[in-house]
C-alpha cells in the first residue's frame, strides 16, 4: 500500500492540496462546532464550580454558627454553676 509519504514530491503536493480544498467547508463547520462545544463546557463547569462553592460557603456557616451556639451554651452553663 502506498501513502502520500512514498510519492514523488510534485504529486504530494497536488495530493495534499486536493484533500485540503475539498474539505475546507467541513473544517469550518468542525472549528464553529468545536467552538461551541468548548463553550458548552466552560459554561458547564462554572456552572458546577460556583454550585460547589455556594455549598461549600453555607456548610461552613452553618458550621460556625453551630460552634458560635455551643460556645454560647458552654458560657451560659458556667455562669449557672
Amino acid at each position: 500500500m502506498s501513502t502520500v509519504l512514498d510519492m514523488p514530491s510534485e504529486c504530494r503536493c497536488s495530493a495534499t492540496h486536493a484533500f485540503n480544498s475539498s474539505d475546507e467547508s467541513d473544517d469550518d463547520e468542525d472549528v464553529d462546532e468545536a467552538d461551541d462545544d468548548e463553550d458548552k463546557e466552560e459554561t458547564a463547569a462554572v456552572k458546577i464550580q460556583s454550585q460547589y462553592r455556594g455549598y461549600k460557603t453555607r456548610k461552613n456557616y452553618k458550621n460556625k454558627i453551630n460552634n458560635n451556639n455551643m460556645k454560647a451554651e458552654e458560657v451560659g452553663n458556667q455562669l449557672v454553676l
